[in-house]
């Protein structure tokens, strides 16, 4: 029986070979049908005149599949004459019916052509086909290349701190492309060009760049719950399907808003809109056929399920915001009701009735929204973050980057003289985040320069929960304690009960003068918080007081204040001179046992939970890193509250090793674990990885 069983899997193989062994990202080299400039050449049909002119980078053989003719040729001319369309080649006319092969596929090959001033280029070969409805052409594509191409289409030239949008945008064309492939609404290609399908306007220089080098697939399209959808502007909320019908499905729509800074993302003083109909005129809008009788027409509008009520005196019905929109926009000019994200108001002017629309964002709102994901990407988030913001639940493939997480953003820098060495997105020069226990650094720092007695003398008993009447936090991050614990090891450990009993030992008025003066020197953009009380004192020595933020430069600076070697920049060199060496170097040393027996040091005393997540997040490879003991490594850990439109766990890690240091930010992490993703940084760029 077993000897039937081999054979059988051994015929499957034969007969399956694709399906058992396909990579499940999938195929690299996929390909998609595209009917490109269906738009134009309807409107050559309209009579606007003009011709569709393709020239070639170089001759190419042109193919007559009706007539089993080739040909040499240059250049290939469509318009439309005397009732008919002709194709012209090299001169010689072609009309009636034709079935055209323009070129072979191959590196370099393209055809370009000029569409209202635009050049645009279009990979070969061309496949020129006359049908009783006109032409069509179709050219085929690689599908990741094509979602980078459809991307710039939509959102045209991007800054270098907006790529991050860009890229988001570019894997979720990349997605809905395969989601929709085996979807696909035309029986001919995949997709046309249009908007209802996906603006594609052939090749782009950049593009293609960025396609080499961020076309690794992100999105697990196998799995997607429903199409992802992407507008213009949503206003400040985008969402779900049910705004185009009124059953349920698809991703949630979300707030666009950073919820930490009470930012609302999608809107400007450009966003908002108004717009003011008749009712009488709305009423033939709606209902044509029905005109001659006077009814009261009223609209409601209940924008949580995303339902219009419409009552015109004798029924009422319930209809999808977009479908609402559209029908009036059919008469009244697409941009008239703008989008979907409104309030209605009725008015009155003597007899006459009005409504009143006033909205916010463009398109119809449901999913990503463009603009929104631009502010982001200014303020340093991740294509994986944009994407998780707009589209929550949904999943990814495993990174084809070494094994490197989608959650973890960094940057590589020498802490000598600051220069960045490798970093994950341009844009993460603009991220602000709270420093959380960081800060643990500047209060080390200001004890070594001026309260040497408590760096000596002063001890701690941590319990893991407070219990006095003291104003500290209720408890320690380590719920069994620290016990007996002095500023070296609290710093190693980051004990945030040690650090907020300093309160009574620590003037205010002089930390928030020394952390000023070190501004002058570091250049340090976040600004400490007006607080009251014992107990925000408390909480703010300990570093959780999450009103602080600090950029990415500014953590690279205090690495350099930190770090033994004489720095290159004349300021902070000359600032360091105010910290005693002996202490300074007692704040290293105690950087470097966070590996050794700190809140670095793997395999950790850490929850089951974490223990999963590590199982999960690292390979055996990366494990093997991770297990090794090495001499040298030195750095902080801080875990923090941050996040976009729903507060989430970032991890941390500010360290070193050698003669580089790294900060990492992990999504959904620990500042324990941020560190074992520095540490693989740091060791794979000494082994030269």
């Amino acid at each position: 029986m077993r000897k039937y069983l081999f054979l059988f899997i051994f015929i499957l193989k034969g007969i399956f070979p694709m399906q058992l062994r396909a990579a499940p990202w999938g195929d690299s080299n996929s390909l998609l049908r595209i009917n490109i400039l269906s738009r134009h050449l309807r409107l050559l049909k309209e009579g606007s005149g003009g011709a569709i002119v393709f020239t070639f980078n170089e001759n190419v053989k042109l193919h007559d599949n009706l007539k089993g003719i080739s040909s040499e040729t240059g250049y290939l001319k469509i318009y439309f004459h005397g009732m008919r369309w002709i194709v012209e080649v090299n001169g010689r006319s072609i009309s009636s019916l034709f079935n055209l092969i323009a070129g072979m596929q191959g590196r370099n090959k393209s055809a370009s052509v000029i569409i209202n001033g635009e050049k645009r280029i279009y990979p070969l070969p061309l496949y020129i086909k006359s049908s009783g409805k006109g032409p069509k052409i179709i050219i085929n594509e690689n599908i990741y290349r094509y979602a980078f191409d459809s991307s710039y289409a939509e959102y045209g030239r991007v800054s270098e701190g907006e790529l991050e949008a860009y890229y988001a945008l570019a894997h979720i064309i990349t997605a809905r492309s395969f989601y929709r492939k085996n979807r696909a609404a035309h029986r001919d290609y995949d997709f046309c060009d249009l908007t209802h399908c996906q603006v594609y306007r052939g090749r782009h220089k950049r593009a293609e760049a960025d396609y080499k080098s961020e076309g690794k697939p992100l999105i697990d399209w196998r799995v997607l719950k429903s199409e992802l959808l992407f507008h213009s502007g949503c206003g400040g909320k985008t969402f779900d399907s049910r705004v185009f019908s009124l059953r349920q499905g698809g991703y949630k729509g979300v707030r666009d808003i950073l919820y930490r800074k009470g930012i609302i993302l999608c809107r400007n003083k450009n966003s908002g809109w108004e717009r003011r109909i008749r009712a009488d005129e709305l009423y033939r809008i709606l209902n044509p056929a029905g005109y001659n009788d006077h009814r009261e027409l009223s609209l409601a509008y209940d924008i949580g399920r995303l339902s219009l009520t419409i009552d015109d005196g004798y029924r009422s019905f319930v209809t999808a915001p977009e479908t609402f929109r559209l029908t009036v926009n059919r008469v009244k000019g697409w941009n008239f009701i703008k989008s979907n994200n409104y309030r209605i108001y009725e008015e009155k002017t003597g007899k006459e009735k009005f409504f009143l629309f006033k909205g916010q964002g463009l398109g119809h709102g449901a999913g990503f929204c463009q603009h929104g994901a631009l502010e982001l990407s200014r303020r340093g988030y991740s294509a994986f973050e944009i994407i998780n913001h707009y589209y929550r639940g949904v999943r990814f493939f495993p990174s084809l980057n070494k094994g490197l997480s989608h959650s973890v953003s960094y940057s590589l820098f020498d802490p000598a003289s600051g220069h960045i060495i490798k970093i994950s997105s341009r844009s993460l020069l603009n991220r602000k985040f709270p420093p959380g226990s960081l800060w643990k650094i500047i209060v080390s720092l200001y004890i070594a320069r001026e309260r040497q007695d408590i760096f000596n003398d002063y001890y701690y008993e941590c319990k893991g929960i407070n219990r006095g009447k003291d104003p500290l936090p209720e408890r320690c991050w380590k719920k069994e304690g620290h016990c007996r614990i002095n500023l070296e090891g609290a710093l190693s450990n980051s004990c945030n009960l040690f650090f907020a009993s300093l309160y009574n030992r620590i003037g205010k008025d002089r930390l928030y003068e020394f952390y000023r003066e070190s501004g002058k020197y570091l250049g340090l953009s976040g600004k400490l918080p007006e607080i009251s009380g014992q107990r925000e004192w408390a909480s703010l020595l300990a570093g959780l007081n999450f009103s602080i933020n600090f950029s990415l430069r500014d953590l690279i600076k205090i690495a350099g204040l930190i770090y033994p070697e004489t720095n290159r920049d004349e300021k902070i060199e000359s600032f360091r001179k105010y910290f005693p060496v002996q202490y300074r170097l007692r704040i290293f040393q105690a950087l470097t046992n966070t590996f050794i027996k700190g809140t670095a040091m793997y395999p950790a005393e850490t929850s089951q939970r974490i223990k999963k997540k590590y199982n999960s997040e690292f390979s055996q490879d990366l494990q093997k890193i991770l297990l090794k003991s090495v001499e040298g490594l030195w750095g902080k850990t801080s875990t923090v509250i941050d996040g976009t439109n729903i507060p989430l766990s970032y991890g941390m890690f500010l360290g070193g090793y050698k003669g580089a240091g790294v900060v990492v930010f992990l999504r959904k992490g620990t500042g324990h674990m941020a560190a074992q993703w520095g540490k693989i940084l740091l060791l794979r760029k000494f082994n030269g990885e």
